[in-house]
Parts: C-alpha cells; structure tokens; sequence
C-alpha cells in the first residue's frame, strides 16, 4: 500500500527528487527499487515511485495475517465508525486527491467527481450494511433435523485494482473484503501513486 500523504494534517510536498514510499507494517518504507511517474499533461517525471518485490508481498501478507486475530473478532459497529472516518476523510481531501489524479493521469474533473463521490458514498454503504451480516437458521428437508449457518472470516484476502477508475474501484477492493472481517493485501495500480496516497491514507 502507498504512504500517508499528509504530514501533521498538512500536505506534503513532492518534486522530481522524492520517492514514493510503500505502505508496510503500518509504516512508510521506500523500496530499493523505483520507477518514474510520468505526467501525461507535461509529459515530464514527476518523482519516482517505490516499487514492491516479492519480498516486500510477501512482508505485506505476513502483516495483513498478524493482523487477522484481532481484527476478525472486532464488532460491527466499530468497523462501521471506521468507514464512516474514510468517507470523511474522501470528501475532506478532495481537491487535493484531484490535484493528483489531474497531473498523474490527465483525466477530466467530470470523471473525477464521478469515481470520487462514489467512492465517499460506497464507504457509507458499506458502514450501514456490516450490522447485517450475520448466521441463517434455514428449514431442513429432513424430518427431525436442524441446523445453523454461521459466517466467519477466512483470512487474508487479496485484492487487485485496476487502473480503470482507480479510486472507485481500489475501495470496493478493500472495503467489500474489510465488511467481512478478512484483512486485505491490496495490489493497486502504477499510473497514479499519489492519488493512492490520499485514497490510502483517508
């Protein structure tokens, strides 16, 4: 996952000698590895950007594993509260994450606001149905029998975004999965690394 872009709720500034750090342990971690993020409105790089190798995947799936005990147990209504800060956190940095998504990927505002409001809206969505998931006790054929379906978490999940409406879709990535208590290993895309951070951090 991309870093916090925000230091002490101010934001950060980046130039062409700034890397962009990965999201590991809950804790930047710049790669020893990079690739440089290219505006397609300038067409000159903007920084570079951290890239992931297997080793750091394989680190990330560990974290999200270590992570599953406590978050799989935690109750609906905190999870709920949760969403409910990521959908303020869209709606509080929007000019900024379009700021970003201008320069990494030369979209129009018109897209922006579509793929940004139904993202602040999915979050809310999802908050309201996590109270809802929950057992059945279904009517059995057999004379004499009964049962009872209980839904539990897996584990790890992964999620993959594409580049295509990024924001939109990288938050049904996480979020469907997090409704579920599954803690996510999110693989998004390398058109647009700072979006990623506002996304990421909100």
């Amino acid at each position: 996952m991309a870093a916090n872009g925000a230091v002490n709720g101010q934001v950060r500034q980046w130039s062409t000698e700034s890397t962009i750090p990965l999201w590991l342990h809950g804790k930047e971690v710049t790669a020893s590895k990079t690739f440089d993020v290219t505006s397609p409105v300038t067409n000159s790089v903007l920084y570079k950007s951290s890239a992931a190798s297997e080793t750091d995947a394989e680190a990330a799936i560990a974290s999200c594993a270590k992570a599953f005990p406590a978050w799989s147990k935690t109750k609906p209504q905190v999870r709920r509260e949760i969403f409910l800060r990521a959908a303020d956190g869209f709606a509080a940095r929007k000019e900024e994450a379009w700021k970003y998504l201008r320069e990494e990927t030369g979209a129009e505002r018109p897209l922006f606001e579509f793929i940004h409001n139904a993202s602040v809206e999915y979050c809310k969505d999802m908050a309201g149905l996590l109270t809802a998931i929950r057992g059945t006790v279904p009517t059995l054929s057999k004379e004499g029998s009964s049962a009872i379906v209980i839904k539990e978490p897996y584990g790890v999940v992964v999620g993959i975004a594409p580049w295509q409406v990024l924001q939109n879709l990288m938050s049904r990535c996480f979020l469907t999965r997090s409704t579920g208590m599954h803690p996510v290993f999110l693989v998004s895309e390398l058109v647009s690394p700072r979006w990623q951070l506002v996304t990421q951090s909100s």
